[in-house]
């Protein structure tokens, strides 16, 4: 029997084919054959959604596990400076998100695998412990190496805390209200993302680089506990495969084969040029493995570290002066999915993030260290704006057009790809960074300045004993480094807009099937 608070607000047939469409139909009528009776039924079983009380407690649930997952994308921006002095590791800041992005991005498919085999709640706890035990290790961290490692297995974790939560979306809310749930959890991404920074920037300063891990472990737990005691998601209709059968239908060869092949260009991009010329034995052959094997840079972190390195702010300013970009990007975020509700329609919202995204990029290819705070200001809304949409549209498109049983598969791919780039990106901006950095700096000829000390030391360091015209002329230096790495989103972004509109133009689908039965249904007729 049903609990009063498992009472169902609304009931949509699921088809053969297993996706969820909504349902305005009356009454059955009395008159109706029983040969269409049974048809129905064997056809259409009744999906039920959650009531009020638990929806909410569900939607907290999930948007504060994805509001921590994506915190931890970007916490570390203002706290890296801080950990490269202490580390003495400047170049290995790169790995600290490029192997988090790349772990992520790796497991996303075996995900989406395991999701659609077994119950939700069973993988949804394994991912959940290595998330909270990358964590741990991070936070204890007593060395670089260390420290790329918990990242590692964090991101393992987060993989799979994203594409459960978007493969729970279909069971969770009505097709027709999936965009205004879409944009509640994307405006948790975009909060998260954005507030990383910040909030990293606070700890790092007031307390210790450290609590940007340590805190996912209470607030992890905490949203966890939500999610076991109200989150009954559905047992999965396909009978999970035996021992064999789960090895020989998943391609463990290909994801091996994968890994190794994203770690060579890893290992190729941070090397090549820093720590071995790219003409050198190593660099040709990781790039060859990767090649043969194989065949957006989060803004909110290169922004603190402009803010630290080119304009000399705290770790905490720096977050502070980010919240142009948190509140533009948490305001797109959360009325995106609304709007969409709203329209109907989802493409016209990825132009608009593209194009927005496309300008903001551009005018940061325009900062010196004499930009004025208005403009640092209005640049980081405008790209805020695009922003808050980029990261849930993508997934919204996948979810509209794919089958039910398809949806974790389709969303895994979909958040494959964007991690997988973001993996892959901030390796490449990182070594692009360094190497124009390091010339840059031999271009000044400044008296006194050790090239080798300078890349071998912190962000923060870069002007340490310079005065004057000697220290701005560095200033300079790394203002230009930071501006050229910024060309290669510039240009991602531009073409993002192609895609954009490419995408197909299909109406949500909840509204798709309302519309076919208001305009199919006769009007009603006036008796005289």
């Amino acid at each position: 029997m049903a609990s009063p608070d498992d009472h169902v607000l609304e009931k949509t047939p699921l088809n053969t084919a297993g996706s969820a469409d909504s349902s305005s139909t009356p009454d059955f009528k009395a008159s109706e054959s029983p040969a269409d009776t049974s048809n129905e039924a064997e056809a259409a079983p009744e999906q039920q959604f959650p009531g009020p009380f638990k929806f909410a407690l569900v939607t907290f649930s999930l948007c504060l596990i994805i509001f921590v997952i994506t915190l931890d994308s970007t916490v570390l921006a203002t706290a890296v400076p801080v950990i490269s002095d202490q580390f003495n590791s400047i170049k290995d800041i790169g790995w600290y998100s490029s192997v988090y992005f790349m772990t992520t991005s790796i497991t996303q498919l075996l995900y989406g695998k395991l999701y659609t085999w077994y119950p939700i709640q069973y993988i949804y706890t394994v991912a959940m412990l290595f998330f909270l035990a990358g964590s741990a290790i991070c936070g204890a961290a007593p060395n670089s190496v260390a420290l790329i490692v918990g990242r590692a297995v964090a991101g393992i974790g987060c993989s799979g805390l994203l594409v459960g939560t978007f493969s729970l979306v279909p069971f969770i809310a009505h097709p027709s209200k999936a965009p205004l749930f879409m944009g509640l959890v994307g405006g948790s991404m975009g909060i998260g993302y954005a507030t990383g920074p910040l909030i990293g920037g606070a700890l790092t300063e007031h307390v210790t680089w450290r609590w940007n891990f340590y805190i996912n472990l209470p607030i992890g737990a905490f949203s966890y506990g939500i999610f076991l005691l109200f989150v009954r998601p559905p047992t999965p209709q396909t009978k999970p495969p035996s021992l064999v059968e789960f090895f020989k239908g998943f391609d463990f060869i290909g994801l091996i084969t994968l890994t190794g092949s994203v770690i060579c260009l890893l290992l190729a991009l941070q090397w090549g040029g820093a720590t071995y010329p790219w003409n050198s034995g190593r660099i040709i052959a990781l790039l060859v493995i990767f090649w043969s094997a194989g065949n957006c840079i989060h803004r909110s972190g290169a922004l603190a570290g402009w803010f630290q390195g080119a304009l000399g702010t705290s770790p905490f300013g720096s977050g502070v002066d980010t919240l142009p970009l948190v509140i533009a990007n948490a305001i797109s975020s959360l009325l995106g999915g609304i709007l969409i509700g709203m329209v109907g329609y989802i493409w016209p919202f990825l132009v608009f993030s593209s194009t927005f995204i496309s300008l903001g990029s551009g005018l940061f290819t325009t900062f010196t260290i004499n930009t004025g705070t208005g403009k640092w200001i209005g640049y980081q809304i405008l790209y805020g704006l695009g922003m808050g949409l980029a990261a849930q549209t993508p997934v919204m498109v996948a979810q509209n057009v794919l089958d039910l049983p398809d949806i974790p598969i389709g969303s895994g791919i979909v958040m494959f790809v964007q991690t997988m780039a973001g993996a892959i990106l901030t390796a490449v901006a990182q070594t692009l960074f360094i190497n124009h950095l390091d010339r840059n700096i031999q271009k000044t000829h400044v008296p006194g300045v050790d090239t080798s000390k300078i890349m071998s030391g912190g962000v923060t360091t870069l002007t340490k004993g310079l005065q004057g015209a000697d220290k701005i002329t560095i200033l300079e230096a790394f203002n230009k480094a930071m501006v050229d790495m910024w060309l290669l989103p510039l240009a991602l972004c531009c073409i993002s807009i192609i895609g954009a509109l490419l995408v197909e133009r299909r109406k949500i689908r909840g509204q798709e099937k309302e519309t076919k039965e208001e305009s199919a249904s006769p009007s009603p007729s006036v008796e005289t």
